[in-house]
């Protein structure tokens, strides 16, 4: 099993939008010279899902999703596939059957990050939670 060099030094960022502030989890990684680690996954009620799974390092920016637009299906991925992926998911027919929530979980899993565990929502360290709701009128 593969894991994260920076457990150790680990910051887990989690958010409810749906862009993710990639572009400033992108800057931290550039920033601070370090690897991160971004997923969208869907509920099973959601009308149009997306589901990425998104890692950067120095060497490799890996990005992979599939999503549900208005009558079709999408798959897109771009960069060097990491050693934990199932490439083989990529050539399958349905292409929500490429990149889905189980898959992603497994992806995380073998990173390290097993977030179906209790353990993983626990600080060992200082924490910050910054919560902002958009208005709703």
């Amino acid at each position: 099993m593969e894991t994260s060099k920076h457990h150790n030094e680990l910051t887990v960022f989690i958010n409810n939008f749906s862009d993710g502030w990639v572009t400033l989890l992108n800057n931290y990684s550039i920033e601070y010279d370090r690897e991160i680690t971004m997923a969208t996954l869907s509920d099973q009620s959601t009308v149009y899902p997306i589901y990425r799974f998104y890692h950067r390092d120095k060497f490799n920016e890996r990005f992979i999703q599939t999503l549900k637009e208005v009558n079709s299906w999408e798959f897109y991925q771009r960069g060097q596939p990491l050693s934990i992926e199932d490439e083989s998911n990529y050539n399958k027919r349905r292409i929500v059957d490429r990149l889905n929530n189980s898959i992603i979980e497994n992806y995380m899993q073998k990173l390290g990050f097993d977030y179906t565990k209790k353990e993983f929502w626990l600080s060992k360290g200082e924490a910050i939670e910054y919560t902002f709701v958009l208005g709703v009128s």
